[in-house]
Order: structure tokens, then C-alpha cells, then sequence
């Protein structure tokens, strides 16, 4: 699964159900006012459920992008430590054979 498509599902089914409500309501017996009434009802309900869902991804990409931040943090540690753990073990080494010699 692409990052594309775990992000469009949901986008995809918001703006098909717009759609149809919005030709729904304009083919509706309804008067002209009373359509229109309707419709900025909708698309206000829309835009309140967009935002709360654009508000859940945000909130998911910065806490993945915290973990991601602190993973790497904790590796570049790890490797750090490694490196001066092979340092220490080449100068020790060094040292020993310029001493044999």
C-alpha cells in the first residue's frame, strides 16, 4: 500500500459523498432557498469534518515524525559509540606493536 493511497481513501470517499448529496439536492423537488439552505448546511458539515481529519492526520505525521526523530537519535548514539569503541581498540593496538618493536 502507498503512502498515496492510505491518504486518498478517505479524501476519495469525502468527495464522492459531496458530490452525490450536492446533485441529490439540486434535482430535489425543493424550493431554490430551501436548497441552497441545505446545501451550505452540508458543505458547513463538510468543512468541520475535514478539518477534524485533517487535524487526526497532522497529529499522526508528528508523532511518526517524533518516533523517526528519536530512532535515529538513539542509532546515531549507537554508532558513535561503536566508532570510538573501534578508535580506542586501533590506538591500543598501535601502541602495543610500536612498544613490541
Amino acid at each position: 500500500m502507498t503512502k498515496n493511497s492510505i491518504f486518498m481513501k478517505p479524501v476519495t470517499f469525502i468527495l464522492g459523498g459531496l458530490v452525490g448529496t450536492s446533485v441529490a439536492l439540486l434535482f430535489a423537488p425543493d424550493s431554490g432557498k430551501k436548497t441552497r439552505e441545505r446545501i451550505s448546511g452540508y458543505a458547513s458539515d463538510a468543512k468541520g469534518r475535514i478539518q477534524c481529519y485533517s487535524s487526526g492526520v497532522r497529529d499522526k505525521l508528528t508523532s511518526i515524525a517524533e518516533k523517526t526523530g528519536d530512532y535515529f537519535a538513539e542509532k546515531k548514539s549507537l554508532i558513535a559509540a561503536s566508532f570510538d569503541r573501534g578508535k580506542n581498540a586501533y590506538l591500543a593496538e598501535k601502541n602495543r606493536l610500536i612498544k613490541a618493536h
